[in-house]
């Protein structure tokens, strides 16, 4: 989705994740905004929790420890905007517990 000049800021991509999908809390430098378009999931940011469903959307500070996990039986969709450049590699870290 987005284009591949190296001075963009914004990274815009649909994300795909199976069901029960639960990844571990990642943090990084940036922003993120995403959409759901199907599905429901679990948004994790440090300690709250959010459940979404299609249409619902979210606005997150990226260096928060963060996950998203897919609760349903289905696949999940979420149109990502992102700060951080993911289709040259952008560098994330997982985020783990002292």
């Amino acid at each position: 989705m987005s284009n591949l000049t190296s001075d963009r800021v914004l990274e815009a991509l649909i994300a795909e994740y199976p069901p029960h999908y639960k990844p571990l809390p990642m943090a990084h430098a940036g922003e993120e905004f995403g959409y759901v378009l199907e599905g429901e999931i679990l948004l994790v940011v440090e300690d709250k929790e959010e459940t979404l469903e299609s249409g619902d959307s979210f606005h997150i500070f990226s260096t928060r420890p963060h996950t998203i996990q897919n609760l349903g039986d289905t696949t999940a969709r979420i149109l990502w905007i992102l700060t951080m450049k993911l289709l040259e590699g952008g560098e994330h870290v997982e985020w783990q517990e002292d």
